[in-house]
């Protein structure tokens, strides 16, 4: 499980992703919440990848590649499945 912070600054940003929500929460900002996202993060194929689901309608075999940094927080291009945020 990874964090994120919604909603995102600009539409067009890449989403932040961090391994310890105190993390997030240290740099979120007064309009946004911290979210849990449903992914792990492959290091060795700089990936992420849905944690298992059990709802049938979202595609399993989605992935996106990632660029780490060296806070060890994550960003990501690419949308993330709406099915993957977990209580928003």
């Amino acid at each position: 499980m990874l964090f994120t912070l919604l909603p995102l600054a600009r539409p067009d940003d890449r989403i932040h992703l961090y391994q310890v929500v105190d993390d997030a929460l240290a740099v979120a900002g007064a309009d946004q919440h911290v979210v849990p996202v449903a992914v792990h993060f492959d290091a060795t194929c700089r990936r992420l990848f849905p944690e298992a689901r059990r709802d049938r309608r979202f595609n399993s075999a989605w992935t996106v590649p990632v660029v780490p940094h060296p806070d060890g927080s994550l960003s990501v291009e690419g949308p993330i499945p709406d099915a993957l945020f977990v209580g928003d």
